[in-house]
């Protein structure tokens, strides 16, 4: 990229010496392009689309926050339609500058070395999972249990995902689904023991937590020796689980037990 520079009416999202690349979509799929610095400057790559220099709408970038000499995106391509790569790496206009091209389709999600954080808590936490190639993810798991997630914001979109625990959680590994393919973790999301609650709701009495996963289980006792599951519960996806015991004329003991779930 000696004397590379910048052209009239070129987009400054990477205000450098940038290299311009046409790139056709052969078919209707996950893409990923990786520009490599040959001499390990900050290496800076965008993807556009549009007719001309002044109509480029930005689809992706990396690297601009100085992330090191590589610099990979994905996005999903679609077939028959143009693509204009751009890549820029930090040194002086006259110094003779290579570097390496690459694209190939998107290779399956995968976890980074500590997946996922925390590693355990109520439905309704925050969980940050880290990663690569997870731009196209799809479909966030929990031991099964479908949960809402994002993409974190700006170059960290490829590698990060926000998920929420959803309700029906039961503890056990994550999973990543992806048109391109799926992974699931190695270690285990622990689904932390929720908080037992009583209220009166008119006449009944409701004993509930906010969990609907079938981890969890309700016990009464009248002497803290004896314990019998109670059985009469309605399971709410939005809120957890709620049961109306016969409180009857004597006082009665309740808890919450974890139990093994196939």
């Amino acid at each position: 990229s000696r004397r590379a520079s910048m052209e009239l009416h070129e987009p400054n999202v990477l205000e450098g010496r940038t290299v311009w690349h046409r790139w056709t979509a052969q078919g209707d799929q996950f893409m990923t392009f990786e520009g490599k610095s040959g001499i390990q400057s900050d290496a800076k790559i965008a993807v556009y689309q549009g007719p001309s220099l002044q109509k480029l709408e930005l689809i992706v970038q990396r690297g601009e926050d100085g992330s090191g000499p590589v610099s990979k995106v994905s996005f999903h391509a679609r077939a028959g339609e143009t693509y204009s790569i751009c890549f820029d790496q930090d040194v002086s206009q006259d110094r003779p500058a290579p570097y390496t091209l690459t694209w190939n389709p998107t290779p399956p999600p995968s976890f980074s070395s500590t997946q996922f954080s925390p590693i355990k808590g109520l439905p309704g936490t925050k969980v940050t999972i880290t990663g690569t190639n997870l731009i196209g993810v799809s479909e966030v798991l929990f031991n099964g249990a479908s949960a809402v997630f994002t993409h974190a914001e700006g170059s960290t979109g490829d590698s990060r995902l926000n998920a929420i625990v959803p309700v029906s959680a039961v503890s056990g590994p994550v999973t990543l689904v992806a048109p391109y393919g799926r992974v699931t973790s190695i270690r285990a999301f622990e689904v932390s023991m929720p908080r037992l609650t009583v209220q009166k709701v008119g006449e009944i009495v409701e004993v509930g937590w906010a969990s609907s996963s079938p981890e969890f289980v309700l016990e009464s006792s009248e002497n803290l020796l004896e314990w019998n599951l109670v059985t009469n519960g309605v399971l709410r996806e939005d809120s957890g689980s709620i049961y109306s015991p016969d409180l009857g004329s004597t006082a009665c003991f309740y808890r919450i037990l974890r139990q093994k779930v196939n």
